[in-house]
């Protein structure tokens, strides 16, 4: 790989520096009399992101939509973006001088970009990935990877570091849920998940009042499903979605909005419909 570095002798460590300031290391270890030429790879998770993403439904199919931002005080630009699932989706949406790469492993499901004029600069925003799908969002761990170049003078006996995710950025984001949830308890317990950790660990959520106003109506929903009241449950869950759509982009953020409202929907029309028989 050709790149302008600089290199610095330290210490005995040989160290290079690349044109995003990212330190990789080459070293020599004795092992058992043998001279060893061993190298740790630079990071790539020297920027900053801020990932959006909303949710739309049209019938039953769901538009999953992505916005990227990589913050000015960043050091590297983005040119990766990998979740690691077993969900289905279709009509998938693809930025301007970006693929979807598979590389031959279905659960891995990641857009990179095809040059570096592509890649996402710090101070830049980049839009449209995204996908179709009849699956409901669910919460979803993502890895982001930081474009940094190397050149070596002699091939390494090892390499540290040698995992993809040893080095790359760890996020959450929202994206299609891979096995549906049955029971009506399932899905009151998975609500609540998703609003306990909406409020207290991913920032979607920062009002504490509409915080405790939506667990109190979650926590009714499930007394009544308990006591087999499936009327009396849906009216509550209707209070409670229309708590969501009334804060949705104030108090929530779209990732909440999302969550609460598609899987509360989701379970409000089996409570109707076991209602009605």
């Amino acid at each position: 790989m050709s790149l302008s570095i600089r290199q610095l002798l330290v210490t005995g460590f040989l160290l290079m520096l690349t044109s995003d300031n990212i330190f990789a290391q080459l070293r020599n270890e004795v092992v058992e009399g043998d001279t060893l030429l061993i190298f740790t790879q630079p990071m790539r998770d020297r920027f900053t992101e801020k990932v959006t993403a909303r949710v739309s439904k049209t019938d039953s199919i769901f538009k999953y939509e992505f916005e990227i931002g990589n913050e000015p005080e960043s050091r590297q630009s983005i040119w990766l973006w990998l979740f690691i699932s077993e969900a289905s989706f279709f009509d998938p949406l693809v930025p301007n001088g970006w693929r979807l790469i598979n590389r031959g492993n279905p659960t891995r499901i990641n857009w990179g970009a095809q040059s570096e004029e592509a890649q996402i600069g710090p101070s830049e925003v980049l839009k449209s990935f995204g996908f179709h799908t009849s699956s409901l969002p669910t919460i979803k761990n993502y890895y982001m990877e930081g474009w940094a170049q190397f050149i070596l003078e002699e091939e390494p006996d090892s390499v540290e570091n040698s995992s993809f995710f040893d080095v790359v950025k760890k996020g959450t984001t929202i994206f299609p849920r891979v096995i549906p949830i049955q029971s009506q308890t399932e899905q009151i317990y998975t609500l609540k998940t998703y609003l306990k950790r909406s409020c207290e660990e991913l920032g979607w959520i920062t009002n504490k009042g509409t915080c405790n106003s939506l667990e109190v109506k979650l926590r009714n929903v499930h007394k009544h499903l308990e006591n087999e009241k499936p009327k009396q449950a849906a009216n509550v869950l209707g209070a409670f979605l229309n708590e969501v759509e009334a804060q949705k982009d104030k108090a929530l953020t779209s990732e909440a909005y999302a969550l609460l409202f598609f899987n509360g929907e989701y379970l409000l029309k089996k409570l109707e419909e076991e209602g009605e028989k």
